[in-house]
């Protein structure tokens, strides 16, 4: 029938600065056929420096979110503010991360890159939240070799201080 033809979709979207403080947002529920596309127009000023789009929605229980930059980042000042915990589970490792401002590329890396699983090895990441990511390996895995960089100290992009 028509309606089973149709997703239940929740989005938030905004703007937020590198420090995790929200500009404005605007929250929207639609219905939306069955792999078809929903479009909201931006209204609100959303140029701004140090500051990106966000857009957080649920599809049917999976969460969605992305990030937005309407000059490819080139009015943010990235700063390298986020702190990480190595675990050992069995063979893999656990890094946990939790970002104090926006994060942008961070990236995990090992000698021999190629050898390793990771569940995610670049991503970002909103001021406040964290983010686990699981290295597996053949054999096990030598924290003491582990790169934990992002954008910003890659491009020393940060601030002088």
């Amino acid at each position: 029938t028509a309606i089973e033809m149709m997703e239940h979709y929740h989005q938030e979207y905004g703007l937020k600065t590198l420090d995790g403080e929200v500009c404005w947002k605007k929250h929207i529920q639609v219905e939306v056929p069955k792999n078809g596309v929903f479009q909201e127009e931006i209204k609100e000023e959303f140029r701004k420096q140090n500051a990106y789009l966000y857009v957080k929605g649920s599809l049917n229980g999976r969460t969605i979110s992305t990030v937005y930059s309407y000059n490819m980042w080139k009015d943010c000042q990235f700063e390298s503010d986020y702190d990480y915990q190595v675990a050992r589970e069995g063979e893999n490792l656990v890094v946990a991360i939790k970002a104090n401002k926006f994060a942008k590329g961070i990236t995990l890396r090992l000698p021999e890159n190629e050898k390793y699983e990771f569940s995610d090895n670049y991503f970002d990441l909103d001021a406040g939240a964290e983010k686990k990511v699981v290295i597996r390996g053949q054999q096990e895995v030598d924290a003491t070799n582990l790169i934990v960089t992002d954008f910003a100290k890659e491009t020393m992009c940060s601030k002088l201080i």
